[in-house]
């Protein structure tokens, strides 16, 4: 929703990377969980290496986001805000789910977290609607076996498709994941993966070499990363011994 508010792309990423940051906090303040200051170190390390990476990154604001009144921004830097700390939320409540139900059922969180989010669509069927058209109305192409076995789809929905067909690997690996650690170091890798899509789109996808900055941004994201992967790994072993 924060896009039909005038949000750039940029500030977008940048709000989704503040995850690990509000992750940490909720854990410290709700569950009462301790961190290094090893991995309280890393995590601001792997924040602003995307943010940094993402501001060098960033294309010229459209002429829809320029001209947007501050009040339509400011509505939408409150929806990525409360998306930020539901997210947060979420992370916990999974833990505590997978902790009390075993590690085994994240099929069934998976199943329910999406068939229970449905009807909220319901609240946007005019503009689904109209992307539906939109979308119906894109240069067909054909897809098929052969000259004679297949049909005529708008163009559109090939990208759909392979969009629609990644999104239900990565997220089945989420959700898996998600059944295996803690909600910090899920969040750690959703926003390594943001670095990386970024500097794939940058590098492959736009043919750019990319800035001094970008790439300080990325060995940010590696070092702290590599940084909480060892604090963790020091944290168990303490436990351990204890």
């Amino acid at each position: 929703m924060a896009f039909a508010y005038a949000i750039p792309m940029a500030v977008h990423i940048i709000f989704r990377s503040g995850g690990m940051v509000v992750n940490m906090l909720l854990g410290w303040l709700v569950d009462r969980k301790k961190y290094s200051l090893l991995q309280v170190t890393s995590v601001l390390l792997v924040s602003a290496g995307v943010v940094t990476s993402t501001l060098s990154a960033q294309d010229q604001k459209s002429a829809a986001v320029a001209n947007a009144p501050a009040s339509t921004y400011a509505v939408g830097i409150i929806i990525l805000t409360i998306a930020l700390f539901s997210s947060g939320a979420m992370g916990i409540f999974q833990e505590r789910t997978f902790r009390k139900y075993g590690r085994d059922v994240w099929h069934e969180s998976l199943f329910f977290s999406h068939l229970l989010s449905l009807p909220l669509f319901i609240l946007h069927y005019k503009d689904i609607s109209l992307q539906a058209s939109a979308a119906n109305a894109t240069p067909k192409v054909w897809v098929g076996v052969s000259q004679d076995i297949g049909l005529w789809l708008p163009s559109f929905y090939i990208g759909l498709a392979l969009n629609v067909l990644t999104q239900l690997i990565c997220i089945n690996g989420v959700n898996r994941l998600t059944a295996r650690v803690s909600s910090l170091s899920v969040s750690l890798i959703l926003v390594v993966r943001k670095a990386i899509s970024l500097i794939i789109s940058v590098v492959v996808i736009n043919h750019d070499a990319g800035s001094l900055w970008l790439w300080i941004g990325a060995s940010w994201v590696l070092i702290g990363t590599v940084g909480y992967t060892y604090g963790g790994i020091q944290g168990a072993l303490k436990k351990k011994k204890e």
